[in-house]
């Protein structure tokens, strides 16, 4: 039998900016809003779309509840999961939060605590130590390093 070529799904494939709109420059030099398109894109998968769909929505909603919305056990959304991500749910859905912090902690000026309640971690030190285990950098050396200074006059987020 030939073999069947799977694209793997990956973050890009189902990651929706935390962003409403930002400051772009085109090639003549002049700088326009350019709106986030903050459609889920169909990735083949209506499993992934719909998981898509949720986190989009609110990413602190568990996997258990998604498994228990589709009306199947934990395990077997796991099991889809990884065969279509290549990652367990759990590190995929890390991946999605830390892209989230990353993008709150360089493009606005939410609080950490507010940061904490939009990503269910838990507590400050919670996030601090996953965001700092994952990049190295505690979430205020981030923010200072890549936050740009005028960064309100070139993000729109919610």
């Amino acid at each position: 039998m030939e073999k069947i070529p799977l694209k793997q799904i990956t973050l890009d494939d189902i990651y929706v900016s935390v962003l409403e709109a930002r400051i772009v420059t085109d090639s003549d030099g002049k700088m326009y809003w350019q709106t986030n398109d903050r459609q889920i894109k169909p990735t083949g998968s209506f499993v992934m779309d719909a998981i898509a769909r949720v986190w989009a929505q609110d990413i602190r909603t568990q996997p258990e509840e998604i498994a228990k919305a589709m009306g199947r056990p934990l395990r077997h959304l796991g099991i889809v999961f990884l065969f279509l991500t290549g990652q367990s749910m759990r590190e995929f859905i890390n991946e999605y939060r830390l892209r989230m912090i990353c993008e709150w902690l360089t493009c606005t000026d939410l609080p950490l605590q507010e940061i904490v309640a939009r990503t269910d971690l838990c507590t400050s030190p919670a996030l601090s130590r996953f965001f700092t285990v994952r990049m190295k950098y505690t979430p205020r050396e981030y923010r200072k390093k890549y936050r740009p200074a005028n960064f309100r006059e070139r993000y729109r987020w919610k």
